[in-house]
């Protein structure tokens, strides 16, 4: 069985998934886009079931529903899926709705997800976009594009990387492509403040 603590992020920080990094609606700045809810099963469900600072209810004999963002996005609003958003590698579903968290101007509010449009990691050029899913993926695909080979082992975003449109892989727009990588790396990170979740509550 899982401890679980105040924190919900401390405790299912694995299970949450990829978190896609956007531009923030209100003040473009660089933000996060939340899972709304979690669904933990088994000891894991009585674990949040207990635990003081979880928002949630019991949704079945087996599983425990958390809500992440009661306030922003309860579990009776109308754009709730009911499902895991299960956000991966690849290119998320259309119509997905979350949580957008943004630590530089403080807004946090649903948010439905426009992908790649969205994206905050992106770069234009006059033969295509590129775009990451986050700034580790950024920096791993700076690297793929800069390498002289390309050879996946090692890299976490291989799927991605192995996906790169052949435009962006040309050995002549290499050093132009890095360039523009590098000053996006160049950026200041901003992290999101800790999540206070409220406390336990049904819906």
């Amino acid at each position: 069985m899982i401890a679980v603590g105040a924190a919900i992020d401390a405790t299912y920080g694995e299970t949450l998934g990829m978190q896609y990094t956007i531009r923030c609606p209100k003040c473009g700045g660089e933000a996060a886009f939340e899972e709304p809810f979690l669904f933990p099963r088994g000891d894991e469900a009585v674990a949040a079931e207990h635990a003081a600072g979880v928002t949630g209810f019991r949704a079945n004999k087996d599983c425990f529903v958390i809500v992440r963002f009661p306030d922003e996005f309860p579990w009776r609003d109308p754009d709730n899926s009911h499902t895991r958003l299960r956000l991966g590698p690849s290119l998320p579903p259309q119509d997905i709705w979350g949580v957008c968290v943004c630590p530089r101007c403080v807004f946090r509010g649903k948010h439905r997800l426009d992908w790649p449009k969205d994206a905050f990691y992106a770069a234009s050029f006059s033969f295509g976009t590129l775009w990451a899913i986050c700034r580790e993926h950024l920096v791993e695909l700076r690297d793929y594009i800069a390498s002289s080979d390309r050879r996946l082992k090692g890299y976490r975003w291989a799927w991605n990387l192995k996906h790169t449109p052949k435009e962006f892989l040309l050995v002549r727009r290499r050093e132009r492509i890095v360039s523009v990588l590098d000053r996006l790396l160049s950026q200041p990170v901003r992290t999101a403040k800790k999540l206070h979740p409220a406390k336990n509550r049904s819906r």
